[in-house]
């Protein structure tokens, strides 16, 4: 239309925009069908149906793909009532014109006005600018809904988010340097998340980085959910539209508040499809409504519907759920309440009924047969309904939270808030559990605690600590077993803010299934089992100094009173264990381990079956290396460093953050088959003088998940209690010491291995590596696990000088993958010493002590020198749904590729961990990656397609789990057709990669996996086979050519494509189009033929191929000398 207005000036203009207006009105007489719900952006675009130019900023041009009808198309989704982000949506025909449920269109050109869809409320908190730290790994909350009507059970769904980080008015085609890692306006690529039903489910978006380096400038960014990936960096949609899901498109300001939106006042016309009218979600920037004035219209109206069927629950006197206390401004009676005086709205989520607003509170349906301390009151909802104790938990009309009377869960008195000062202080918390009953099915219990460290009036957040951070999810996930008792929370770090003391809220929840968020709600289906109890904990201004802890009254006197204590309560554990798996553990599971899933019996768990694991009561007096964190036992209770040493449900070991004392060597590489080897350890003694004590060490050699055996060597025997009460003397500070000789021993294919060392005041007595059934008084145990890894890809640079082929039939391979290359002075392979295996590519790693040579625990050498090949390791697997083909890529397009990362372990006390993931693709199908290619793409713009593809894309991985993710744009490189296979290389690693050719540090990364795959090409037109020789043996690497058929006016053969025989003696060539095709075969030692027998191209018997292709064309090959092979005609 824009063609038509330069052409016929304004007249044409005005005749095609009253046309258009005339459609409008036409269209909003006309709802969509009952089956429709379509949904698009409302960011500003020029390119509309009015040829109309919209400004992005001020003097800037809009280029964003919104609208549907005009290419690029903007992102349309045709059942948006079904799955969408946040509480509600609207639907509309078009982004600029027809009908639009919420009235005015979504953009309406002709007023240069965007952003005018009612219904953008997919983030949990408001979004500014300010809140995009300028290249700091960033994630963002938001909501998705699945409308009570949806019958389309489990399904994947995809969120993208683009940001508008140079203001050039659209997204894409820029790239921006932080100062670890590059980063593209399209942050967010492809997250997968998965729902099972309707409901509503709050998901965090992967780690980004953002260019915020002005805040002032407003900033256009789009959010879009849809159920198969988005592909382009520009935020367009598919141009056959999504069928599920949402975009959202705000305009972000510098501002500490919302952007204002006077127009969100606006009643929507009623829309015929929806079955249910949503509620707005509270907005952060609340204001409390005066105690005395309730504004609730419907007072004893009982609460809406829920928009899914929870498991029932008894009513009347039968009741047994229960709910917090803590005030909650999203109530039945739309009433703020107050957190603290004098104005400062709460907004913890405590009324689980999500029509009141999200997040629901906490909900436990039965509080019966597991409860925090002794006793629990039932309730129906927080604030109405049937209560136990004649009153509701909160009153909002009142102001009055903190109403339960059976918050009894701190046995030892209710701490105070001085009792978190100073800031930064480690603190525990000792609480009491009651199990009247053993639920069935329940095997572990979660407690966690959300504490207000800055008095916000919402928890959630984090403070930063020389240490750490300190959470507001101070306690997250602890598990316990199913037993009463009392029980002293992991360590955490007080986030108390001296600058605003005053009390404060906290909330512990005991429940049969982990909690999911650090904003103190519960499941959206609530818990099963376990009680939730709030406290407003006391500030003093000038407190008593006192040994016995202090019970501060609540606003309603428990049933309970709170027992004087005499005695102080039991000191901070500052006992040690180690973390190698162990079967004999408090929770009767199999623990496995290496890749060979072996039963681990390694004795770690001190108060399990024996034998027992070594248990240091005292580990400050003198331990291995310069750390020490403490626990109360390996497997439950308290630990100092936010997790137990071993988790045995999860299959999970290794997690003690302070082993520390190994030296040298500290790679698998340093302790070589039978031959004599020391090692190199540090103790440190922080007392004022001399002492004797004594190491060992025990090593897995054999691999049998325990410790104990020996070994025979050519010149000895090798024990696994290798290091046998060395006596050391400790001077005060930190000591080094050498160990005496032995011989390490690692069977044929076995990389993997676990070894333990040990400190103490007395000598060791057991060849199994246990400790003394009282315990040592003192010292420490570390147990550490060897798992290297190296990649696969074709490296002609290896110890036995063999040509590794990259590409038939003749191009050699000279990636860097060996990590000792020949000569020495050529740049490493990628080797991952993994001294434990912090995170991994896909879910399973194999370890290998060089590419070539050496030890591999998948029973062959990553390159095999012998049959010039490589791609031999058997865990590249961080593609789910297999390798990308190499045709796939295109040429000049723009791609992703989505990836899996698995996190084994849980992360450092900082709850998070940085990895960096890199991937090098060889365009240019040389052998070799390191080029750079330009290339013009459909739109005409030129791109650069580097081999270097991915650049340190940051990975933020939070907690044990797979994550699905997607690399930023990268451009392919593929000029000429038929497209030809490829290598690419995918890296993770705890420091940032440095060069386009693919190397690893010289030393090795510290932690990571290296995975390689030779790209195969999606194949039409094919000609397959066997070659065979005389005896009907397959022939290995024979020469495979496929010619396109002479014609009368061309009549020599033109070579089409080239193949070599695999293993099997199978080769497959494909040709570019129909037609008659030729085979020539070769080998060395052998007579080359035509197929079929025939010595020329002439005498050769032409093959007819087709899109289809044709199979088992065999060849047999005889050695030089005999006599040619008669075919049958």
């Amino acid at each position: 239309m824009s063609l038509v207005l330069r052409r016929f000036g304004m007249i044409a203009f005005m005749v095609m925009f009253i046309l258009a207006l005339a459609i409008g009105s036409s269209a909003k007489a006309a709802p969509l069908a009952d089956d429709v719900s379509i949904d698009l952006g409302d960011a500003p675009s020029s390119n509309n149906n009015f040829g109309l130019m919209m400004d992005a900023y001020s003097g800037v041009p809009a280029k964003y793909p919104t609208v549907f009808s005009t290419v690029p198309n903007g992102p349309s989704h045709i059942l948006a009532k079904l799955i969408h982000l946040g509480p509600g949506v609207s639907q509309e025909d078009e982004a600029d014109s027809g009908f639009d449920a919420d009235g005015p269109n979504n953009i309406d050109p002709s007023a240069n006005t965007p952003d005018q869809d009612r219904y953008d409320n997919a983030f949990l908190s408001p979004l500014d600018i300010n809140s995009l730290p300028n290249c700091q790994p960033t994630q963002l909350r938001y909501q998705v809904t699945v409308d009570p009507s949806w019958t389309g059970g489990t399904i994947k769904l995809y969120t993208n988010l683009w940001f508008d980080w140079d203001r050039s008015g659209y997204w894409g085609g820029a790239t921006f340097a932080c100062p670890n890692a590059s980063t593209t306006e399209w942050s967010v690529q492809n997250d997968v998340n998965v729902i099972t039903g309707p409901g509503t489910y709050i998901f965090s978006t992967s780690a980004f980085l953002p260019v915020n380096t002005n805040s002032n400038k407003p900033l256009w960014m789009r959010i879009s959910l849809s159920e198969t990936p988005a592909t382009n960096d520009d935020g367009r949609g598919p141009a056959n539209r999504w069928k599920y899901g949402e975009t959202e498109d705000y305009l972000l300001t510098g501002s500490d508040e919302p952007t204002p939106e006077p127009t969100k006042t606006f009643t929507p016309t009623p829309v015929p499809t929806r079955t249910f009218t949503p509620t707005p979600p509270p907005t952060r920037t609340f204001t409390p409504t005066p105690t005395n004035t309730a504004t609730a219209t419907s007072t004893n109206t009982p609460p809406p519907t829920r928009t899914f069927t929870p498991t029932p629950t008894p009513s009347g006197n039968d009741i047994i759920s229960d709910l917090g206390d803590a005030p909650d401004s999203t109530n039945h009676f739309s009433t703020g309440m107050l957190a603290y005086a004098p104005a400062t709205g709460a907004r913890y989520p405590t009324v689980f009924d999500p029509s009141t607003g999200l997040p629901e509170g906490p909900l436990h349906y039965d509080a019966k047969q597991v409860v925090l301390g002794n006793l629990s009151t039932f309730e129906r909802e927080a604030d109405i309904g049937p209560d136990a104790d004649v009153v509701n938990n909160i009153q909002p009309s009142t102001n009055l939270p903190n109403l339960d009377k059976a918050d009894d869960a701190f046995y030892l008195g209710v701490p105070t808030v001085n009792s978190f000062i100073p800031a930064c202080q480690t603190e525990a918390l000792d609480y009491q559990v009651t199990v009247n009953s053993v639920p069935a099915g329940v095997t572990r219990l979660y407690v966690n605690v959300w504490i207000d460290w800055n008095r916000s009036g919402f928890w959630g957040g984090s403070t930063q600590c020389n240490g750490g951070l300190a959470n507001e999810w101070a306690v997250q996930n602890q598990m316990i077993p199913v037993v009463s008792g009392n029980y002293v929370t992991p360590n955490f770090l007080s986030g108390i803010q001296t600058s605003n003391l005053g009390d404060i809220w906290i909330r512990i929840t005991i429940s049969d299934s982990p909690a999911t968020n650090d904003d103190g709600r519960g499941p959206s289906s609530g818990w099963k089992y376990g009680e939730t109890e709030d406290y407003l904990l006391r500030y003093t201004s000038n407190p008593t100094p006192t040994n016995t802890p202090t019970h501060t009254p609540t606003n309603t006197p428990t049933n309970t009173p709170t027992p004087t204590i005499a005695t102080p309560p039991p000191p901070t554990p500052v006992s040690d264990l180690g973390d190698a798996p162990d079967s004999s553990n408090n929770f009767a599971v199999n623990m496995t381990t290496y890749v060979t899933g072996v039963i681990a019996r390694f004795p770690t768990v001190f108060g399990g079956p024996a034998p027992i694991g070594p248990f240091h009561r005292d580990a400050r007096r003198y331990h291995l290396g310069r750390g020490v964190t403490f626990e109360k036992e390996a497997d439950i209770s308290f630990d100092m460093d936010y997790t137990h040493n071993i988790s045995p449900t999860l299959n999970m070991n290794d997690q003690d953050r302070a082993d520390d004392g190994l030296v040298s060597p500290r790679t698998l590489q340093g302790y070589k088959h039978c031959v004599s080897t020391r090692f190199t350890y540090t103790v440190t003694n922080n007392t004022a003088g001399p002492l004797t004590v004594y190491f060992n060490s025990w090593w897995d050699w054999n691999r049998s998940g325990n410790w104990g055996g020996t070994l025979q060597c050519p010149n000895g025997l090798s024990n696994e209690w290798a290091v046998q009460n060395q006596a050391i003397v400790l001077n005060p500070g930190v000591n080094t010491f050498t160990t005496p000789a032995f011989f390490p021993y690692h069977p044929p294919q076995r990389a993997g291995i676990w070894f333990r060392m040990t400190v103490s005041p007395t000598p060791a007595s057991a060849a199994d590596g246990r400790g003394p059934t009282a315990g040592w008084e003192f010292g420490e145990t570390e147990d550490y696990i060897f798992m290297p890894d190296l990649g696969d890809a074709p490296d002609s640079n290896n110890s036995a000088g063999a040509s590794i082929l990259a590409y038939s039939p003749a191009t050699q391979g000279f990636f860097p993958t060996i990590f000792n290359r020949v000569p020495a002075a050529l740049p490493k392979g990628p080797l991952h010493q993994n001294l434990g295996m912090p995170y991994m590519l896909g879910k399973s790693l194999t370890a290998e002590t060089d590419a070539d040579i050496g030890l591999d625990d998948d029973a062959t050498t990553n390159i095999q020198t012998a049959l010039n090949r490589g791609n031999y390791d058997r865990a590249d697997d961080t593609f789910a749904g297999g390798p990308p083909t190499a045709n796939s890529f295109g040429h000049c397009r723009a791609n992703t590729l989505p990836y899996t990362v698995r996190l084994p372990n849980n992360p450092a006390p900082t709850g998070s961990m940085v990895a960096y993931v890199n991937v090098w693709i060889d365009w240019g199908a040389n052998g070799q990656w390191g080029t750079n290619y330009g290339c013009v793409d459909s739109l005409g713009i030129t791109r650069t397609a580097r081999e270097w593809a991915v650049q340190n894309q940051v990975v933020n991985l939070s907690g044990p789990n797979v994550y699905s993710l997607v690399t930023p744009v990268f451009y392919s490189y593929q000029p000429t057709l038929p497209f030809k296979p490829v290598w690419l290389r995918i890296t993770i690693s705890n420091t940032p990669a440095t060069a386009a050719d693919g190397r690893g540090p010289t030393a090795g990364w510290e932690y990571g996996e290296t995975e390689d795959y030779q790209l195969k090409v999606l194949l039409t037109h094919v000609v397959s086979g066997h070659v065979f020789d005389s005896a009907g043996l397959p022939l290995v690497d024979a020469n495979v050519y496929l010619y396109r058929r002479g014609t009368t006016g061309n009549p020599a053969p033109e070579l089409v494509a080239s193949a070599q025989t695999d293993e099997q003696g199978f080769y497959e060539v494909s040709g570019e189009a129909n037609g008659d095709y030729l085979i020539f075969v070769e080998q060395a030692g052998y007579q080359s033929i035509w197929y079929k027998d025939a010595a020329t191209a002439d005498q050769a018997q032409p093959i007819s191929v087709d899109e289809l292709g044709v199979n088992r064309i065999d060849v047999t090959l005889v050695p030089n000398g005999e006599p040619e092979p008669t075919y049958e005609k």
